[in-house]
């Protein structure tokens, strides 16, 4: 859907910005991501840390899917339809030390600070309601940071 902005609460800034530069490349060029059939296969808890401010989890998930790119009249550009890639990923997720578990699940559709809606967060992922950032990890866990196998070095 290119929806973007609709996660921009669960992610970094550092994350959110560098993948906004790809979907706007891509929808320059009227270009399309597909992942189809997406199966995750296993998932590896790989690195545990805490400091005074923070505490990070890293995970390896193991996956595969039909990843390729195709252009608006369907044509591939890159990738396969029909080839399944098979992959792993490090995926850091980061939330404030000390943040207290609630009793409620965290709802990825509404600001944790005040309940309204996540329909308004910004760029900035500040709460359109009560102004409230909430991609820092003082809610919940935050989507920090993805590396390809070849880059991460633990």
């Amino acid at each position: 859907k290119r929806d973007w902005p609709a996660v921009r609460h669960l992610l970094s800034d550092r994350l959110y910005e560098a993948n906004l530069f790809w979907q706007n490349l891509y929808a320059e060029n009227n270009w399309f991501n597909r992942l189809d059939n997406i199966k995750i296969e296993q998932v590896e808890l790989v690195k545990m840390e805490q400091d005074k401010f923070y505490e990070a989890i890293t995970v390896r998930i193991f996956a595969s899917c039909n990843d390729y790119t195709e252009d608006a009249g369907g044509n591939i550009i890159g990738g396969s339809k029909r080839a399944l890639r098979r992959y792993s990923e490090y995926w850091t997720f980061v939330r404030r030390t000390g943040t207290e578990r609630h009793n409620a699940p965290y709802s990825v559709n509404q600001c944790p600070q005040c309940g309204a809606p996540a329909d308004d967060m910004g760029q900035t992922a500040e709460c359109g309601y009560c102004g409230s950032k909430i991609s820092t990890g003082e809610f919940s866990w935050v989507l920090f940071l993805i590396m390809q196998d070849d880059v991460y070095q633990g």
